[in-house]
Parts: C-alpha cells; structure tokens; sequence
C-alpha cells in the first residue's frame, strides 16, 4: 500500500517558451496504479519557514554589475539564535508539504497558518 501525495500548483495561463505542465494526466494515469492518491494545496508553503513558521522573504545580492537584486529561488529567515539564516524556496516548500501532509494524516485537519482563511497580516 502506498499513498501518492501530488501539489496542486498550475500556471494562470500558458506562457511564451514553456512547455505545459502535466499535471492532470500525470494525476490520470497514476490514479490506474495507486489507490490512494492526495492532492495538497501548495498555498503559502514556499514563503512560511518550515520550522518558525515565520514569513521568508527573497535574499538581496548585488549582479556581475553591482545592482542589488532580489533572488527568487534563495530566502532568508531569522534563526532561534538570532541570526539570519538562508534556504532554497524549493526545499523549504517541499518540507511544508511534509509536515502539511503528516498533520493532515494524524488530525484530518490544516495547520491555521497555512490556510486561505489565514490573513497574511496575522502572520
């Protein structure tokens, strides 16, 4: 027995040079091999540290031409000890995911923060 776990993310609508995402024939043909397939709503997981629950923001680093500019992939984030800590969006997101899905799994039930009824202004 084993349990697939699949992010709901899409774009809007299709882009210039991007090949579509395939994400509801992936979802089609593995519901043929698996029984249990859970779709995660993947709101707020890449931008709430996965340990502080705190929000992230995008690290600032200067380009080959000394212009400050923001990074998407790379967040920052304060650490218990006061220092200002550094993680990629993906990893931090996909261990949200984690503890979204162990959570669900244990108390059938959405951590607060997490959740669109959640206002970013309580965070």
């Amino acid at each position: 027995n084993c349990a697939i776990i699949i992010g709901d993310w899409s774009i809007g609508k299709q882009m210039a040079n991007f090949i579509p995402t395939p994400n509801i024939s992936l979802k089609r043909k593995l519901k043929q091999k698996f029984d249990t397939i859970f779709n995660i709503d993947e709101f707020r997981t890449s931008i709430l540290n996965y340990k502080t629950e705190n929000i992230c923001t995008n690290i600032k680093l200067p380009d080959k031409n000394g212009i400050i500019r923001k990074i998407h992939s790379i967040l920052t984030y304060q650490m218990s000890n006061k220092r200002i800590g550094c993680i990629n969006r993906d990893w931090n997101a996909v261990n949200n995911m984690k503890k979204l899905t162990l959570n669900y799994l244990d108390k059938n039930e959405r951590l607060e923060r997490y959740s669109r009824n959640f206002l970013k202004e309580n965070l």
